[in-house]
């Protein structure tokens, strides 16, 4: 008796790690490639938006400093990890 509520334990332990796999582990690792593909494949000239909402074209890169042009003659510095979304023309 006491066998078998020790396997039944196990098993329900052994089915909520499957669905935190699948459920949490899994997604955040997908979102994670995403975005350092983002940030791998962003390139001087693209249209981009930032975590903090700002819309802006890129002017220079470094390794992990880009310069952003948001406006006519107003360039900010920025991290390459800032970076959001890349847009095309047609988002904006």
């Amino acid at each position: 008796m006491q066998n078998q509520q020790v396997t039944s334990q196990i098993v329900l332990i052994l089915i909520i790690v499957v669905v935190f796999y699948f459920f949490l582990i899994r997604p955040q690792m997908r979102r994670q490639k995403q975005r350092s593909e983002l940030i791998a494949s962003i390139r001087k000239g693209d249209e981009v938006i930032t975590v903090g909402g700002l819309i802006g074209r890129i002017t220079q890169m470094d390794d992990d400093i880009i310069m952003l042009e948001v406006s006519k003659d107003v360039t900010i510095k920025m991290s390459k990890s800032s970076v959001a979304k890349k847009i095309t023309k047609e988002e904006l």
